[in-house]
């Protein structure tokens, strides 16, 4: 039987150091109908002339003539496979030689639009530090794959904040092209992929496999990274889910927006931390007297949240002030 033709569409800026190992997890796939493109976006380092190293074993490298941006470069890869399936892998990432074979199982398998995968968590030297949430801690049932339409996947969201892994995803192909086409960062910024995910659990279903199939590598050079280590502000992702309860908030539970509510006030005690490591002690507190609700704080999990309020609550007083923004910059923050 003939195999579904896969291609691999790999965004790339300034990944010299990454993508060497990452091509060569794709080049070990156990699937063997691939085609892999890397699309690079006018990098100023190496990474060109590591990947025409790879040529030679049928890696693909198409050039952009301007740098076109990361959302320009990632519709780009949405729209460039040839492939029944598209995947669109990144640069900084480790592939488990079954990956793609699993997930074209998946699709051949399942009426859905795309299939992602959970992960485990790597640092820039490529040690493991973790994993994506497990089923069980999302609430989902006890098997190796789960189906997401748009409500379902809202509501997960609502309780959990983002569980997805955006570097594991396949497309049917027309679904990547007629479907999707545009990231949209103008309205959504960093969380853009969660729109993304959204419309395509809207239009046909999201499968979300229960293996972890890829390393997925953190890194102070990401540009989420970068974002949420500074900001001051509610995070993008509260643009996506409000823009999606607006279309079905009727027929979402109370019980999410309650998970919700709790959501949006840890995203508020991370926000007045921050200011608080800035100076900004007036917004710091302002932002943390808006925690101040009884049942907020009994639906505090875990040490993490708690310490963090009890901190900024100490801080107001003068002689703790340095003593908690160190504890907050080396030892809390970094738990999140």
């Amino acid at each position: 039987m003939n195999q579904a033709l896969v291609s691999i569409c790999i965004p790339a800026y300034n990944v010299e150091k990454t993508i060497g190992k990452t091509l060569e997890s794709l080049l070990a796939q156990a699937y063997p109908q691939l085609e892999i493109v890397v699309i690079d976006n006018c990098s100023t380092d190496d990474t060109q002339k590591v990947v025409r190293k790879y040529q030679a074993q049928g890696v693909k490298l198409q050039v952009n003539e301007k740098n076109i941006g990361g959302e320009a470069n990632f519709e780009r890869c949405l729209n460039a496979g040839s492939g029944k399936y598209t995947a669109v892998y990144h640069a900084d990432d480790l592939y488990h030689p079954s990956i793609v074979a699993e997930q074209v199982a998946f699709l051949e398998s399942h009426d859905c639009s795309a299939v992602l995968c959970s992960a485990e968590f790597i640092d820039y030297e490529g040690k493991k530090v973790g994993r994506s949430k497990t089923f069980s801690a999302l609430g989902l049932p006890d098997q190796n794959h789960f189906i997401f339409d748009s409500i379902s996947l809202l509501e997960k969201l609502m309780r959990n904040f983002n569980f997805l892994i955006t570097p594991s995803a396949m497309f049917r192909t027309e679904i990547a092209k007629q479907t999707i086409k545009i990231w949209n960062g103008k309205d959504f910024g960093t969380s853009a992929d969660l729109d993304v995910w959204l419309r395509v659990a809207k239009n046909g279903g999201l499968g979300l496999l229960a293996q972890p199939l890829m390393q997925y590598r953190l890194s102070i050079h990401q540009g989420g990274y970068q974002y949420n280590l500074s900001r001051t502000t509610p995070a993008d992702f509260f643009k996506v889910i409000n823009f999606w309860i607006g279309r079905y908030e009727a027929k979402l539970s109370s019980a999410a927006f309650r998970e919700y509510s709790r959501l949006k006030r840890q995203d508020q005690l991370l926000c007045a931390a921050r200011a608080l490591l800035k100076n900004d002690a007036p917004l710091a507190y302002k932002l943390h007297r808006q925690t101040f609700d009884a049942s907020f704080l009994v639906s505090l999990r875990g040490f993490g949240y708690l310490s963090l309020w009890l901190s900024l609550y100490l801080a107001k007083l003068p002689f703790t002030r340095p003593v908690i923004k160190k504890c907050m910059k080396h030892y809390l923050l970094p738990r999140f």
